[in-house]
Formats: structure tokens, sequence, C-alpha cells
């Protein structure tokens, strides 16, 4: 963790300050991209281990492998770090670790996601793109009318990074803005050595219901392929908006209700059985003990790895891992929710956006020679709600009566 990040994070629960403790840091040379160079951020001072702590709500928060975990409420993770500085955590005697709960399915989305990206660390591929696709797809696709502006972005939050080489891209495509990835995911930790020298690059784990900034302050919010794996799209559309600064921008890309229905002929016939398939198998999986899901993925790998690598672009670097993660990103989330264009629409109104652009299905073909599918939608901000404020007042309320249970 950077040190600048903590002007930017905030306690998830009551939005107050954060006093840091370092256990260990270091003082990094930061990497200099060949396409921007940051003036004044040639080294950094980085905490690999250390605790935030709110004296409002006295509450810590550890940091650990370079990365914050700013969940509200306790798991494995806050107790092994407990134990393992055992001899440093006295300042912060009188707080305690997180005591809240998390919201519908957490639990389980933060356990098959951690099991989904542990399998690719280290692998040149995000699913099927390497890290020029995504920059490509972002540039093109997602984010391609914010172009001729991206070096005026000073700030982005990118919500459901996997292992962050979407970040990676994203930072580029809007101009090497400052940019804060969030994800659930524990595998998330192993990456914090990685970017710890990457300038103005940040990582954290917290849920996206309880984020740990300040509502309003980011100039772009971007989540792709992440909101629709929680108890409610929706909800977590409202919670994530939010955090768009007034003019700011949102993206979000959402699983679509007519993808499996789009393709004609042998295509859509293979498509359809495929989600009928899901309809009955998701539930079952997502819901076994996890060794029973490894060894339902372990079968389904050595069955398909073959067959799905001889349809990609990238069969030279596509590995038995990725099968495997690809298999359990379709199948192991508990939530898989899709959605239609009005509806997401009107999420975007409801919240005071402007609709700038949907994703350009033609762009997406021409690069990469496939349908594009999903929902994908860019807005921007036009008014100045204070619903917002309300909204999170009533946001602390709800996890103060959590936490007192």
């Amino acid at each position: 963790m950077k040190n600048r990040l903590r002007d930017l994070l905030c306690c998830p629960v009551c939005g107050g300050d954060l006093n840091l403790n370092a256990f260990v840091e270091e003082r990094v040379q930061m990497a200099q991209p060949e396409s921007v160079q940051y003036r004044g951020l040639d080294h950094e001072t980085v905490v690999k281990e250390g605790v935030l702590s709110c004296a409002r709500c006295r509450v810590w928060y550890p940091v650990l492998e370079y990365i914050p975990v700013m969940l509200i409420f306790p798991t494995c993770v806050h107790r092994k770090f407990s134990e393992k500085h055992q001899q440093h955590m006295g300042v912060v005697s009188g707080y305690t670790m997180p005591t809240g709960n998390p919201e519908a399915g957490e639990r389980s989305v933060q356990e098959t996601f951690s099991d989904e990206w542990d399998r690719l660390q280290d692998n040149e591929l995000s699913f099927t793109s390497t890290l020029d696709d995504l920059i490509e797809l972002n540039r093109q696709v997602w984010l391609r009318p914010l172009q001729p502006t991206h070096d005026q972005f000073k700030t982005v939050l990118n919500i459901g990074v996997g292992l962050g080489a979407e970040t990676v891209a994203v930072q580029t495509a809007v101009g090497n803005a400052e940019i804060i990835g969030v994800d659930l995911n524990f595998a998330l930790l192993q990456r914090g050595r990685t970017h710890r020298t990457t300038p103005r690059f940040h990582l954290v784990i917290a849920s996206l219901f309880h984020l740990p900034f300040r509502r309003a302050t980011f100039d772009v919010v971007y989540s792709q392929g992440v909101i629709h794996h929680t108890y409610s799209t929706k909800a977590a559309f409202d919670s994530i908006a939010s955090f768009a600064s007034p003019g700011g921008h949102l993206f979000i890309w959402v699983y679509s209700l007519d993808s499996h229905l789009l393709p004609k002929g042998f295509k859509g016939v293979v498509l359809r059985s495929k989600w009928n398939f899901e309809k009955v198998l998701r539930p079952l999986v997502s819901r076994s003990p996890k060794p029973l899901r490894d060894a339902v993925f372990a079968m389904l790998t050595a069955i398909f790895h073959v067959p799905i690598k001889m349809t990609l672009r990238h069969k030279d670097k596509w590995k038995p891992a990725n099968t495997n993660h690809g298999l359990r990103d379709w199948l192991s989330p508990r939530y898989a929710h899709r959605h239609s264009y009005n509806e997401v629409l009107e999420w975007f109104e409801d919240q005071g956006f402007a609709f700038v652009a949907v994703q350009s299905p033609g762009t997406y073909r021409r690069l990469f020679g496939k349908q594009l599918y999903g929902v994908g939608v860019l807005g921007q901000r036009i008014e100045q709600v204070e619903r917002i404020a309300q909204a999170h007042d009533h946001d602390v309320d709800d996890v103060m009566a959590g936490s007192a249970k």
C-alpha cells in the first residue's frame, strides 16, 4: 500500500478518517511507463504490513502483502493477521477487527471468486484476453467517447478487478490517472508485490456495497462483468454509482437477457443448450463444499480443455488453468443475473446520469472477430444529488445496527 492511498481511503462504516500504523514498509523505485512520466513519483514509500484504524468506530483494518483489507466483516485473514503481528497490535489496543455482517451471499461470492482467480496467478491471459486486448477493448469499445479528454481524468475507481490486469488496461485507456482497483477475492493479495512499483496504482480488498472511499469523488467509476454476481445487481449499481463525481462518468457491463437467443443455426443451439445446462448446474455447484467443487472442475477441465482451446484466438497461451478458471467463472458464482438494456438504462436515469454511449458491437467484431454480448453503457452524472449523502447516512445506520447484533 502506497502511503498516498491513505488520503483516498476512509472508514467503510462511518466514512471517517483513518490512522495508519506501518509494521513493515519499504522505499521503492516506481516504474516509469513509456507513455507518461510521473514527475515527483520516482520513489514512494509502500507499506507491506500494518493496520489502518478508525477512532470513531474503534475498528482496525489490516494491510497485508501491500494491500489494505477494508471489509466490514471478520474473516480468517483478520484472525491470521492478528496472530502474526501480535507483538505490534498494541498500537490499536482497545480496537477490534471488523464486526459487521456481509451482504447476502457475500461470503460465498468471496470464496468462489478467490478460488477462481487463484488459478491464474502469473498467467498471460485474463479470461481470453491479453493485456493489449484489454487496452484496445477499453479504448475502442467501452470507453471510446472518453478518449479525446482522457488526460483530464484524475481519479478512477475500478470495481471488480480479478488479479488487476483489467485495472492496468483501464488506467492506460484513461490517460494513466490515479486508479484504485477493488475486489472481494483474496487471490488479489498475491498481486500486491507486483504492483507496488506501479505509479498511481492501488489495489484494495473491499465489498462494493461498503466501499472505503468518500462518495461523489471519482472522475470515472468502472465495473465490467461484476455487479451481476451480487445478490442484487440494481443495489450494486446504486452503490457504485454514488461514487461518481458531479460531471463524472460511470461505465458498467452486465450479462444480458437475450445473449443466448441471438445466434442462429448450430451456434445458437449450442449456446441455448449451455444456458439450460447452467440453470440446472450452477445452483448445485455454487453451494457445494469446496472439495466437491474442486473435483467437479478438475473433471470438467480434463473433458473440455482441448475443445475450448481450439476455438480461441490465443491458443498458444491457453493452459488448463485458463480452462479451469473459465469453467469456475461460468458455474461457481452463486449469482449471475441477466438484464435488458431498458432495465439498465433506467438505472442510469434514476441515479441522475445522461447516456454518453452504449457498447459498439461492430468495433468489437472488427477487433476480435466475434460477436459482442451483454449490456454495456457509459453515462455521465448531470445533476448534484443530495440523496448521495442521505443514502450514505442510511448505510451507516444499517451497518452499525448489524454490528450491534
